[in-house]
């Protein structure tokens, strides 16, 4: 059996259709694994590569066709059986056309039957689809606003690397809706966001910059731009907050006195020209 699990291995790696399915029984069934283990999930993932490549398939590009030559409704119509079929690229068009193409229809109706195909795209592992159906619970699109299981949904999309899902952490974070509301994760979020993601770079900059602002206000500017979380935790332990801990390391004037009032508007002025300096040399 061992050898049997090698070779059927190495025709999977090639592409033969009947290596991966004879595979995937292998796995699902705990045949030749080792301890003859039953490894369910590789195995129905084979056996799903396998079905996709049938005849079945050809709705998918056909539908393809139909949208591309402007016929939408047509395409929808494909996709809604391809979906039902289990193609989750399918259930993703669908789901998006649903959104999309106008209708004389009832649109929570609509709504539900996107959220429908866009949660079954998500249970098969699609990180986009797994956004949406985030963003349909914060949104309250066809059903109650629901911010925690928003987040939940987000969490799963942010494990895949998902900067859209990122940033909505942070966000989350930054305003605590259905999320602990804290100021340090929402920043951890929005720079993760940007190293993942080219099209998170603006939105989530913007929202260092205005996160900046409240960490200034609130004394825990030293955090915003080193990131320091043992000053941090240090000045908390003495009743300061970390932006004050470091100023009076410095000098022996206070967070309050060195921020008069009629200097405020000034400091926020600069921080905001000195954070889109560094944004755009990042950018070059």
């Amino acid at each position: 059996m061992a050898e049997a699990m090698r070779l059927f291995t190495l025709a999977a790696t090639g592409n033969h259709l009947l290596g991966q399915y004879y595979l995937g029984l292998m796995n699902v069934h705990g045949i030749g694994t080792p301890g003859n283990y039953k490894f369910c999930q590789q195995g129905t993932m084979l056996l799903k590569a396998v079905a996709e490549k049938g005849r079945e398939a050809q709705i998918v590009e056909k539908a393809h066709e139909a949208f591309v030559g402007g016929h939408a409704n047509h395409a929808l119509i494909k996709y809604l059986f391809a979906a039902e079929w289990g193609f989750d690229v399918a259930q993703v068009n669908a789901a998006y056309l649903l959104e999309r193409t106008p209708f004389e229809h009832n649109t929570t109706d609509l709504e539900r039957s996107a959220l429908i195909n866009w949660k079954r795209a998500a249970q098969q592992g699609s990180v986009d689809a797994k956004v949406r159906v985030g963003d349909y619970y914060y949104y309250g699109q066809g059903l109650t606003v629901d911010y925690a299981e928003a987040a939940a949904h987000y969490s799963e999309a942010e494990q895949k690397h998902s900067a859209q899902a990122m940033f909505n952490l942070g966000y989350m974070h930054e305003r605590g809706e259905g999320l602990a509301k804290d100021l340090h994760l929402a920043k951890r979020f929005y720079d993760k966001a940007i190293v993942t993601g080219e099209e998170a770079y603006l939105p989530a900059t913007l929202s260092l910059l205005l996160l900046g602002v409240k960490l200034l206000l609130n004394g825990e500017l030293s955090f915003y731009l080193y990131g320091d979380e043992k000053a941090a935790s240090a000045a908390a332990a003495a009743g300061v907050s970390a932006g004050a801990a470091k100023v009076a390391e410095a000098s022996p004037v206070t967070w309050a006195t060195f921020f008069r009032a009629w200097e405020d508007d000034l400091v926020i002025v600069l921080l905001v020209f000195l954070v889109l300096l560094v944004a755009i040399r990042r950018r070059l």
